[in-house]
């Protein structure tokens, strides 16, 4: 909507079943990607807590930007890629930007890509350590350990 054209109360309504689609779509989506993330050792508890970090642009900003739209489709490159599946000259056809604007594709910028990968992977290894501290804190076996 234009801020400036005048508007109908029913440009506000929206329909309860498309609502209720949407959002049954979008758990469906964080349920697959919940067993993605198991296949490679990381919890439902901390992934939610990822998604809320980056939701709460506290890490990773530019995931919460853009990387849903191209993220994906670049890891599941690589990860063909890795496994033989595609070729370089695949991998590199996939690995492209599109501009808003003129509406063409660019050679998207690797090691940009590279260090939020680091900086998703950092984020994820700093929030499972305060979970395992706050599970050793909660632990009644930690008031039992004595150092010597």
């Amino acid at each position: 909507m234009i801020p400036y054209i005048e508007h109908s109360p029913t440009d506000f309504l929206h329909d309860k079943d498309d609502v209720t689609d949407t959002v049954l779509n979008n758990y469906n989506e964080f349920k697959k990607w919940i067993k993605i993330a198991e296949n490679v050792g990381i919890n439902e508890k901390t992934l939610t807590a990822f998604c809320k970090n980056v939701d709460n642009a506290q890490s990773v900003i530019h995931l919460k930007a853009l990387g849903h739209l191209i993220y994906p489709e670049w890891l599941m490159a690589m990860f063909l890629y890795l496994e033989d599946a595609i070729s370089k000259a695949e991998l590199q056809n996939t690995f492209v930007e599109f501009s808003l604007f003129s509406g063409k594709s660019t050679p998207a910028n690797f090691a940009k890509f590279r260090k939020i990968v680091l900086e998703i992977e950092n984020n994820i290894l700093q929030i499972t350590n305060k979970q395992i501290y706050r599970n050793i804190r909660k632990s009644k076996s930690f008031d039992t350990f004595v150092i010597h």
